[in-house]
């Protein structure tokens, strides 16, 4: 099975921002506007790629293979773009978790 997602995966890791709590004033930090962008078009592109191949996620144990291809030569982190992947396939049910 083949599955490909379009577009420059940010670093979901190292692009956080502080946002303030209007109700309670306390601060929290989430992803910054461009990874979260990233992530519904990923999840978008894996569920239309998966409603034609396989209903049901992997509940067991699966090899993935990873080909990034960068518009540019600026170095990335490999952990990076590996990470902000599984996310997707996690968040678009193609697997059940990520932690095996």
């Amino acid at each position: 099975m083949k599955l490909t997602i379009k577009g420059n995966i940010p670093s979901l890791k190292n692009s956080k921002q502080i946002y303030r709590n209007n109700r309670t004033g306390r601060p929290f930090i989430t992803a910054s506007d461009n990874a979260k962008s990233w992530m519904d078009s990923a999840t978008v592109q894996l569920l239309s790629q998966m409603n034609k191949l396989k209903p049901e996620p992997f509940n067991y144990p699966i090899n993935i293979t990873m080909v990034f291809y960068y518009k540019d030569k600026t170095r990335k982190d490999l952990d990076n773009s590996s990470s902000g992947v599984l996310d997707a396939l996690v968040k678009a049910k193609v697997i059940d978790d990520d932690d095996h």
